[in-house]
């Protein structure tokens, strides 16, 4: 009898020791799940930021775009009207010419 008491206080012993690492073994389990969350939170965060910045850099891309087809637009305009005043005074230097070319041969 006193030596299953004494296996049953030994096992006890054991049990509590076993039950004590278990308890350590969950808080520290505890403990990393509380780190793990606290990291994707600031994961998530940093995240959200990023997406921010891309859009933010996407609405500027999209309006240079659109600055640069209107500067596109203006330019292409101007270089039409400049190309017009070019070809008219081309023809009127010609009419001139032509002018001063019948002029001599008329006094010849």
């Amino acid at each position: 009898l006193q030596s299953q008491l004494e296996k049953h206080i030994e096992l006890s012993d054991k049990c509590i020791s076993a039950e004590g690492e278990a308890r350590k073994m969950v808080n520290q389990l505890e403990e990393e799940k509380q780190q793990i969350e606290i990291k994707k939170n600031e994961l998530l965060a940093t995240l959200e930021e990023k997406q921010k910045e891309i859009q933010q850099l996407a609405d500027q891309k999209s309006g240079l775009a659109r600055q640069l087809e209107d500067e596109k637009v203006e330019l292409l305009s101007q270089l039409e009207e400049q190309t017009m005043k070019s070809k008219q005074l081309s023809v009127e230097n010609l009419c001139e010419v032509l002018e001063a070319t019948a002029e001599v041969q008329r006094q010849w």
